[in-house]
């Protein structure tokens, strides 16, 4: 069995937008993600692996280009490979 994962930071982040009615400021403070993965070799050719990402479902976004779009919150995934 394989165990791991990881952790992505990202640093604060913001925009500057100007309108008419003034410039306005779009800021994304600081935040880390964290993953992890297992995998099991349940044969000589077949494995299995389970996912998980953004395991403890922080809310973020992920552009700050002149809209905000919201990054995916906790997923899960299973895979299985057969190599021949």
């Amino acid at each position: 069995m394989t165990v791991g994962g990881g952790v992505n930071w990202q640093n604060r982040v913001y925009t500057d937008t100007v309108t008419p009615y003034g410039t306005f400021r779009a800021e994304q403070g600081s935040y880390a993600l964290v993953d992890l993965f297992t995998r099991y070799q349940v044969t000589k050719n077949f494995s299995l692996q389970g996912n998980v990402n953004n395991l403890f479902d922080k809310t973020y976004d992920t552009n700050m280009e002149g809209s905000i779009v919201y990054g995916a919150p906790r997923n899960f995934s299973i895979t299985g490979t057969y190599q021949f």
